[in-house]
């Protein structure tokens, strides 16, 4: 029996067509005698095709793992796997947490240095600080 594959893809970011040409790539690698393709794209407005991945409360999936090939916001930064996970939904990649942190910059540089990994010297500049900006000019681009 064939694996029920779900490639989610598309989305609400501004790498709308980068997802969409990452998960052509994916359903054209995946080995059609084992695997079952089940696309399911998301529109730049939210809106999903062919519907909604997300079972009725109660009623069994009618797929085996998703495949999420999101990028940016709403793809790469927990949101969809925590979707997923409250849906009790199988899914290829890193869980909610490890999304969110590496999505925060900030946050992923404290955790590598924390672990010892070598970080690069850095500053958080928020948008409308010129003061902040100015004080960071000294580090390279």
């Amino acid at each position: 029996m064939k694996l029920r594959v779900a490639v989610l893809y598309g989305g609400r970011s501004g790498e709308h067509e980068v997802s969409v040409r990452s998960a052509d790539s994916v359903m054209k690698a995946l080995d059609p005698a084992k695997y079952e393709v089940l696309p399911y794209r998301i529109s730049k407005e939210g809106k999903w095709s062919p519907k909604p991945i997300l079972p009725e409360p109660g009623a069994q999936a009618h797929l085996d793992v998703v495949f999420p090939v999101l990028h940016g916001t709403f793809g790469e930064d927990g949101t969809v796997q925590g979707l997923l996970e409250l849906a009790g939904l199988p899914y290829v990649g890193a869980g909610v947490m490890a999304s969110a942190i590496a999505m925060d910059k900030e946050m992923m540089k404290r955790v590598c240095r924390e672990r010892g990994l070598p970080v690069v010297d850095y500053a958080v500049v928020y948008r409308g600080d010129p003061d902040q900006a100015a004080a960071c000019a000294h580090l390279p681009l």
